[in-house]
């Protein structure tokens, strides 16, 4: 979370004040904490159902809300690609991570009987998009340069 409001409030450069880095930050930051701001809502949203034993009726239309979005983010970033492969992979992540949302959205807010085939596509996602990404931009097989 805190990394999503520096994105968004400071930018990349934190060197500056906070008053001028708020119009320093320009649109790629907000994109930046934003996307982020995706992610951090879900989980602290999953821990609260969990801590407070609420159900998850609200997370599920909330994740149609995220689901839709990711497709824009997906779109966004395939068109500004510029044949870059990282990017792709990334276009590629927006796209899964919305059809798991919508897979979430479809099990907690309009119960379908899906929370097992939602679990592997979960797994699937997590390993296939977050893990197998970093681990090909750490060993620099992949580069957003």
């Amino acid at each position: 979370m805190a990394i999503a409001v520096t994105y968004i409030v400071v930018g990349n450069n934190s060197a500056n004040s906070p008053l001028p880095a708020v119009a320093a930050a320009g649109n790629t930051s907000i994109r930046a904490g934003g996307a982020v701001l995706l992610f951090a809502f879900t989980y602290l949203w999953v821990a609260y159902n969990q801590y407070a034993n609420a159900g998850g009726r609200g997370l599920g239309w909330y994740s149609a809300f995220v689901a839709v979005t990711a497709i824009v983010f997906g779109v966004y970033t395939a068109q500004n690609a510029n044949g870059n492969t990282a990017s792709w992979w990334l276009a590629v992540d927006w796209f899964a991570w919305a059809v798991l949302w919508g897979m979430f959205f479809a099990l907690l807010a309009l119960d379908l009987p899906i929370a097992r085939i939602t679990g592997w596509v979960a797994i699937i996602v997590g390993v296939g998009t977050s893990w197998a990404l970093a681990i090909a931009l750490l060993w620099d097989k992949l580069s957003f340069v």
